[in-house]
């Protein structure tokens, strides 16, 4: 009986749903599980404050979300099986970018449902600090924005010391201003968490980021809106000498001011826990 040699540069045959495939689909199915429950939570939050009828709406954005994110993350596993056994930088480099594609279709529905129900929130909270029963009333258009209705029966103790155009500015601002604080935590989270959990991070800074130039367009939009419509925030602000383009430019800084001070912080541990490092490179530089 002949026994044939082995042919080394002959290609090696491996099952298509091999254990390694099995487990970067299993990887798949639990973050499409996760998303599907977050986003179902927010569904379920925002569907308490949207028009009647509207519900639909969301449900079919979180579908087509979850289905191009499966889509999207199966590619990325099929992509990263490959790279493990034939490594090229353009592959690294599609993965590098298909990693933010599920973070981005996320906080696209999460900014236009319980992003629109926390501005709100923070003209309800307003309104009920300042005023005696405003019994306030948020309604959410899912994807268009949202209003909130009070009724002016006076001003509650805290609103009589502040005077009528010091809470109506408060009033005014606090849904951008609650907005924006969310977003400047999540933008904290992420930095924070860029090392410990990447994917999670990412999911915290690109919704930051989607809120905060919402509210940047929302400001700037008060240049061209008509001024007869005090329901734009930002409209009813420039009334008092607020300006919709410094407003701008202050949410605009908050990204850039976080990232710096994060920067700071690294640099300053760096020279503190490697401070032998730092010197060695000055005495090198020196010599």
């Amino acid at each position: 009986m002949q026994v044939k040699p082995i042919d080394s540069s002959a290609p090696i045959h491996r099952s298509f749903f091999n254990s390694e495939r099995v487990d970067l689909i299993k990887q798949v199915a639990k973050k499409t599980l996760i998303e599907a429950v977050v986003l179902g939570a927010i569904v379920g939050i925002t569907s308490a404050f949207v028009l009647p009828g509207m519900v639909y709406i969301m449900i079919v954005a979180t579908a087509i979300v979850l289905t191009i994110n499966v889509l999207v993350r199966l590619g990325m596993a099929e992509l990263t099986y490959r790279q493990r056994h034939n490594p090229t930088e353009a592959k690294k480099n599609i993965i590098k970018a298909l990693n933010w594609v599920a973070p981005c279709s996320f906080s696209v529905v999460a900014s236009g449902t319980i992003g629109t129900v926390i501005h709100e929130t923070g003209h309800k909270v307003a309104a009920e600090l300042f005023y005696k029963n405003p019994n306030p009333r948020i309604t959410v258009i899912p994807f268009q924005g949202g209003f909130t209705q009070y009724t002016l029966r006076g001003f509650s103790n805290l609103g009589a010391k502040l005077g009528f155009t010091t809470t109506d500015i408060l009033t005014t601002a606090a849904g951008s201003i609650a907005a924006v604080g969310v977003s400047t935590g999540l933008l904290i989270a992420g930095f924070a968490t860029e090392t410990s959990h990447p994917e999670l991070s990412k999911y915290f800074i690109v919704s930051a980021i989607i809120s905060i130039a919402e509210h940047i367009f929302y400001a700037l939009s008060a240049l061209w809106t008509s001024p007869v419509q005090l329901g734009h925030d930002f409209v009813a602000l420039s009334l008092y000498g607020i300006s919709p383009v410094a407003c701008a430019v202050t949410m605009g800084a908050i990204p850039l001011v976080v990232k710096g001070l994060f920067a700071l912080g690294s640099l300053v541990n760096s020279y503190v826990i490697h401070p032998s490092k730092h010197n060695n490179v000055a005495h090198l530089q020196a010599v």
